[in-house]
């Protein structure tokens, strides 16, 4: 799935943007918690990576997609069944590959994407901002988010310290050293309570 397909209905968190998928199902364990599920197969049976790298929620009941920001996704693969089986047991269901990253080495480019979500009746919203720059030889990208929800809010009312406030900076550089590729990447990640 390439980005446009992840975005096209307007997704609020990775697993939702997965549904796009055909056989993969979504099994939500909490207001932002949710686990993969393709071919039936789900928790320590679907194998989630993000860039290459397992993605470990250490709960003991398989990865929580949520953990990535959906706006920060570029592509995600999928290799439902048994074709997954070569990265171990708790690839038998299959593999979502979470992409993140993608070269800022090419034909000579900008690019300016500005995202915003709102939504009730917890006052959930949330905002984001990336700046990239492709060249042949040099490529930057800035990106930028906050996010805040007030409360839960159940049938009886709003939910006493249940809200949170985040933000999310990432800063990358790529460059071309006659040869070899230079990749440098700094993010920061705050999240409190409120």
């Amino acid at each position: 799935l390439d980005r446009a397909n992840l975005v096209r209905f307007q997704p609020t968190t990775t697993a939702d943007a997965l549904l796009a998928a055909p056989g993969v199902d979504v099994s939500r364990t909490g207001p932002w918690a949710s686990r993969v599920s393709l071919r039936g197969l789900s928790g320590e049976r679907v194998l989630v990576l993000v860039d290459g790298v397992r993605l470990q929620s250490g709960r003991g009941h398989g990865a929580q997609t949520s953990l990535v920001s959906v706006d920060r996704l570029e592509s995600v693969e999928l290799m439902p069944g048994s074709g997954g089986a070569e990265f171990g047991s708790d690839a038998l269901g299959g593999v979502v590959e979470l992409n993140t990253h993608h070269t800022l080495l090419g034909d000579r480019r900008a690019s300016l994407l500005l995202t915003g979500h709102s939504g009730g009746p917890g006052d959930e919203r949330s905002a984001m901002a990336r700046v990239r720059w492709v060249a042949p030889r040099f490529g930057a990208e800035l990106t930028g988010g906050l996010g805040a929800l007030g409360a839960l809010v159940t049938p009886d009312g709003r939910v006493p310290n249940s809200g949170y406030r985040e933000d999310d900076y990432a800063a990358r550089l790529q460059a071309w050293l006659g040869g070899s590729t230079l990749d440098l990447e700094r993010t920061r990640h705050a999240a409190r309570d409120i």
